[in-house]
């Protein structure tokens, strides 16, 4: 279930999932947050540990700029348990993200060529505006693209770095190397 702190202006919720107008978020300068467990994101816990009781906590602000242009500022905060990939051992790994999306009204400003000379840190993604953003696959999508691809312990603990090393001692050298069965068929 979806528990929420605040929620207003252009939203529609059901059980599944939350709706919500970008033009009306942006127009009206609205803020919706809320705290989603991490385990209900299905796509993002794909492969993981089994996820605990926690909660991703996440926030939209929609606003618009001196221009006049559409935008909708994003947060997340979640520590989803994931592996790491030096010991092995299972850990949550805090994920702290923010980004900015540019709400466009059509399909051909998307690929707009204004950010040509804009560095990456400049650039704002564009989103197409609609009636019916699905608020938590918004949020998915910004805790997989933050979630590393080989996460690992800042320090591993002695005991985590003894059970991998004792995994890979166990492993004969044709085990350690693919290229070994080569080396053996050059032989004969």
């Amino acid at each position: 279930m979806v528990g929420f702190t605040s929620i207003s202006g252009g939203i529609v919720t059901n059980k599944a999932a939350i709706y919500a107008d970008t033009l009306e978020l942006t127009r009206l300068g609205k803020k919706l947050e809320g705290s989603t467990p991490v385990k209900s994101f299905a796509r993002l816990v794909q492969g993981l540990p089994e996820q605990p009781e926690t909660n991703a906590k996440w926030m939209l602000q929609g606003f618009k700029d001196d221009l006049d242009q559409s935008f909708i500022d994003v947060s997340v905060n979640a520590a989803p348990v994931v592996v790491c990939q030096r010991c092995m051992g299972s850990f949550a790994f805090e994920l702290n993200t923010s980004s900015r999306l540019k709400v466009v009204k059509s399909e051909s400003d998307l690929n707009q060529p204004e950010y040509e000379d804009v560095s990456p840190e400049e650039w704002d993604e564009p989103l197409l505006a609609t009636s019916r953003l699905d608020v938590l696959e918004l949020i998915e999508d910004e805790l997989i693209l933050a979630l590393p691809f080989a996460p690992k312990h800042e320090s591993c603990s002695s005991e985590a770095l003894d059970k991998a090393q004792s995994l890979n001692d166990g492993l004969t050298d044709l085990d350690k190397s693919p290229f070994s069965v080569l080396s053996q068929l050059r032989k004969k």
